[in-house]
């Protein structure tokens, strides 16, 4: 009897654990997070005044520093646009204009020049997802002395940019 009973002990713990799995249910957790876009544009000295030699121009001088901070990972891109097209217009009503170049100190070399522009938005540079602190853009301005040996007109020329981050 002893072991009769210990068979049907082994019968019934095997028919336990086969009768277990057959009624075992699975179910998943899914996880989902949702992380915002940062993208942030600072654009540095909102406001330049330069003396500009008249005969030699203008050497290539600091303009400002453009900070930008994404985390958006296929990129950015920046954009500028002129209020008098790609050139500083003469204040108070004055008709003349003189081309300028911008460069960007990155060993870019000439970034935008005045026909870059021609009344729209161009395109500045491209870039990819930063770090926390953001990458800054150096930029400069030149203005060439004129090419005849005459002299660049008197009075106040000015010329507002406006950029914008889109990211992709």
């Amino acid at each position: 009897m002893k072991n009769f009973t210990k068979r049907i002990l082994v019968l019934l713990v095997i028919m336990v654990m086969a009768g277990g799995a057959v009624f075992a249910v699975n179910d998943n957790v899914v996880i989902t997070g949702t992380v915002a876009t940062t993208a942030t544009l600072n654009v540095a000295d909102l406001t330049k005044a330069y003396t500009i030699d008249p005969t030699a121009g203008l050497s290539k001088t600091g303009l400002t520093t453009i900070t930008v901070i994404t985390n958006v990972f296929a990129g950015y891109d920046v954009y500028a646009t002129s209020t008098s097209d790609g050139l500083l217009g003469g204040a108070g009503g004055t008709q003349t204009t003189i081309p300028y170049s911008i460069y960007i100190d990155s060993g870019l070399g000439i970034l935008a020049s005045a026909t870059d522009f021609d009344g729209a938005t161009s395109l500045m540079f491209l870039g990819t997802p930063t770090d926390v602190d953001g990458v800054d853009y150096v930029f400069s301005i030149s203005v060439a002395g004129p090419s005849s040996g005459d002299s660049l007109p008197a009075g106040i020329f000015e010329d507002t940019l406006t950029f914008v981050l889109t990211t992709r």
